[in-house]
């Protein structure tokens, strides 16, 4: 696989200082895919005793990094892009001019002499809008671009389907797309850190002495948000009312207006919502969650998991409207932590995380809750966590569920370290690198 850079000590492509997006942040940044594929094979040699290559399986690969004016004549290559946010915002849709206008002259003339490939990586966020796919089109036919040499890579895991729909929508060529989960990769890499500082990730006899010990304290789940988005406060303001916040761990928010709570036009009570938010802000450990955003995606939480039975699992993404599957750094941390959890996030959320390979926990949780439209997939999370209350044995149950949490953590593992990135054979397949066996 050969990579392209305008700055390769940077690993940037198409950066320009002072180009940024609506909510401050710089529109380009380094490529999620690629800074993965770069670490894992600077590594190499510690794990196979090898240099300037990677191993997966009994298969050798070679990443080429290269710098602009340093390019071989002759070779196909990929232009990596990392990008913040929505497409909306750093595409060019809504103002801020095209980002197809930054790519320089000579990767230009490769894109249009077919020789090179322009790679969006926006795999940190989920968002998804068909319009990128029209502004992408629009765009190729105005540079005369091959539309099949522009590569979206995103967050967002069944960006696939989203590409089918709309080649039958429109019956146009669509540019190609990768649905990337780089989050698990992320959060492997902070469980590797904190173990090299020796500090404390539970295992599952962990939790399972510290809970025998602490079984009066313990409570039955953990429901932490930053953000006070529409799917969180819904569900807050249904356990607020339900007299069921003070059996969990839970960190919530003030909002400011109740139709901030609207779920693809489902509105909550206004009454309800505005006794529920003056109990906000609620943080389970008296700590403020706001400050420091970056930091917090680094946490691992296991504190609050130690101290409850399962994690509500609250992620960013959530209406069926967004046409979107975000598993974020929210989903992996529980795994990380060898603890069990439901979902509070997209349909389908748990369908495509076995798509990876891992378990989940249907042997003693109702997950049909996978399967439902909004509100009623909210209502059953809900009653996941009402009927919770009447278990009487709670060490027996996560006995039960030892072999899928030892399992899961060992799955993330394996992701991170031994298997390639999805859609890494097709993109090395596009640079016509050769394989050579051991």
């Amino acid at each position: 696989m050969n990579l392209v850079f305008e700055d390769k000590n940077k690993i940037l492509n198409l950066y320009v200082e002072g180009d940024t997006i609506p909510s401050g942040e710089d529109r380009i940044c380094v490529c999620p895919y690629v800074n993965r594929l770069r670490v894992f094979k600077d590594n190499q040699f510690s794990v196979h005793n090898i240099e300037d290559s990677m191993i997966y399986g009994d298969e050798i690969f070679n990443v080429n990094i290269y710098q602009l004016d340093e390019l071989p004549d002759k070779i196909k290559y990929i232009i990596p892009v990392g990008v913040h946010e929505s497409p909306m915002h750093w595409s060019g849709i809504e103002g801020n001019g095209s980002i197809f206008d930054l790519i320089n002259p000579t990767y230009l003339q490769h894109l249009q002499e077919g020789r090179a490939y322009i790679m969006f990586d926006s795999s940190l966020e989920g968002y998804h809008t068909n319009r990128f796919f029209d502004y992408a089109h629009d765009e190729c036919t105005r540079l005369n671009i091959p539309i099949k040499n522009v590569i979206w890579v995103s967050g967002n895991s069944i960006i696939e389907e989203r590409a089918e729909e709309w080649e039958k929508e429109t019956g146009k060529e669509c540019i190609r797309v990768l649905g990337y989960s780089h989050f698990q990769y992320d959060i492997n890499g902070i469980i590797d850190f904190f173990n090299g500082r020796r500090q404390y990730i539970p295992t599952w006899q962990d939790h399972f002495e510290y809970k025998k010990k602490n079984y009066p304290l313990i409570k039955d789940y953990n429901f932490l948000n930053r953000k006070p988005r529409a799917h969180r406060i819904a569900l807050f303001n249904r356990l607020f009312h339900d007299g069921l916040l003070d059996r969990g761990l839970v960190s919530m928010n003030p909002w400011e207006y109740a139709h901030e709570c609207n779920i693809d036009g489902w509105f909550g009570d206004p009454v309800e919502l505005e006794h529920s938010v003056e109990y906000t802000p609620m943080r389970w450990n008296g700590e403020d969650n706001m400050v420091n955003a970056q930091e917090k995606i680094s946490r691992l939480n296991e504190v609050s998991m130690l101290n409850s039975w399962f994690t509500v699992v609250s992620e960013a993404r959530f209406e069926d409207s967004e046409g979107t599957i975000f598993l974020s750094e929210k989903l992996f941390k529980p795994i990380a932590c060898s603890h069990p959890f439901v979902v509070l996030g997209n349909k389908h959320t748990l369908r495509e995380l076995k798509k990876l390979g891992f378990y989940t926990y249907d042997c003693l949780i109702d997950e049909s809750y996978d399967e439902l439209d909004n509100m009623e997939r909210l209502e059953a999370v809900r009653n996941i966590i009402n009927d919770y209350r009447h278990l009487k044995n709670h060490l027996e149950w996560w006995q039960w569920l030892r072999p899928r949490i030892e399992y899961n953590r060992l799955v993330l593992k394996f992701n991170s370290t031994m298997k390639p990135p999805v859609g890494f054979h097709k993109l090395n397949e596009l640079c016509g690198t050769i394989i050579d066996k051991i």
